[in-house]
């Protein structure tokens, strides 16, 4: 059986949620402002790799930033059998470094929408300079799509589904990025993960509520999580009982989806969250907390036990149960919205 609910938020202020105990972000890996968009290069036909849709053409792009290594990426373009009334794009959990299909790209090709899968050579988020800064490459990616394979059309809705790592891409996307200027739409499972990455790495952080079946859900990080986290950070403390230095903390909140600089209202975007209740874990307790700050046109977040394809979800994903109601939200969602 599935349960859902549909929620709406008021944009709140950041400074009433960072902890006072940490001094202001300063320093040249603690700046506010995300650097600006990254260009695409080098874009290439190629036979498309295992994991890509059939019937697809494939594109190997490198997409390079400021003070980021360039980083390739294969870009799977396929289309439905009738006129493409809207594209989606799709990014995978983590780095990003498989396609995400899990039956989606057939169900949105029924559903008369263009697929666009995105590959990364290697995880988009690592550099030496933290996420928010790698984050520039997924929005560059993200830009490109709308440019060059959707060709900019504001006659037909452009949108993107992503889950876990990749829904934190698009979280900064948004947020540090701009991209609620050309994002119609975008659903995302099992996080933003990256929302207060100092709450995350902080064990002592009390768990909250998401929805009515999760009151208490937590948002601390935990497992192996903690070393990834650590890792895409360039700081090893993240988790530490015995608590973190106060610069790592504050490179945390200067890093975090919710920093200072952050654009939170996006008038002309729908924005919905399924969360599976079987796997009730820190993605969705992350999630909730950059929910709590952000405004969007519309927003729904479903806490979901099983769905129309039948069945329970397990773990982070609410498919292949959730997966027909979870194409038919975004095909009633993903329409124009921009007039400009």
């Amino acid at each position: 059986m599935k349960r859902s609910i549909a929620i709406a938020w008021g944009a709140l202020l950041l400074a009433g949620c960072s902890q006072g105990s940490s001094p202001a972000p300063a320093g040249p890996l603690l700046d506010t402002d995300a650097p600006a968009l990254g260009t695409v290069t080098a874009a290439a036909s190629i036979p498309c790799p295992a994991g890509a849709a059939g019937g697809a053409s494939c594109s190997r792009l490198n997409v390079s930033c400021p003070r980021l290594d360039g980083l390739g990426v294969v870009v799977a373009v396929s289309e439905p059998a009738a006129s493409a009334r809207a594209t989606v794009l799709l990014h995978d959990n983590l780095g990003g470094v498989a396609f995400f299909d899990a039956g989606f790209v057939d169900a949105y090709h029924a559903a008369s929408f263009r697929v666009v899968q995105a590959q990364w050579a290697s995880d988009w988020e690592q550099s030496d300079v933290g996420i928010k800064h790698a984050a520039c490459r997924y929005a560059t990616l993200v830009e490109w799509t709308f440019a060059n394979i959707h060709g900019a059309d504001r006659t037909r809705g452009f949108c993107a589904q992503s889950w876990g790592g990749g829904s934190g891409g698009l979280a900064y996307s948004l947020t540090h990025y701009r991209m609620g200027d050309v994002l119609d739409a975008i659903t995302v499972s099992a996080g933003p993960p990256f929302a207060r990455i100092d709450l995350g790495c902080d064990p002592g952080t009390a768990p909250r509520a998401v929805c009515a079946p999760l009151s208490s859900v937590p948002v601390a990080y935990s497992g192996g999580v903690l070393s990834i986290i650590s890792e895409w950070e360039v700081a090893p403390t993240c988790g530490s009982s015995a608590g973190a230095p106060l610069s790592e903390v504050a490179r945390w909140q200067a890093d975090s989806v919710l920093s200072p600089g952050a654009t939170l209202a996006f008038p002309d975007t729908s924005f919905g969250a399924w969360y599976c209740i079987n796997g009730a874990d820190a993605t969705l307790g992350q999630g909730a907390t950059f929910l709590d700050q952000a405004s969007f046109a519309e927003a729904s977040v479903h806490c979901v036990s099983g769905g129309g394809g039948g069945g329970q979800c397990q773990g982070q994903a609410p498919w292949p149960s959730a997966l027909p109601d979870m194409v038919a939200d975004l095909q009633t969602r993903c329409v124009p919205r921009h007039s400009h």
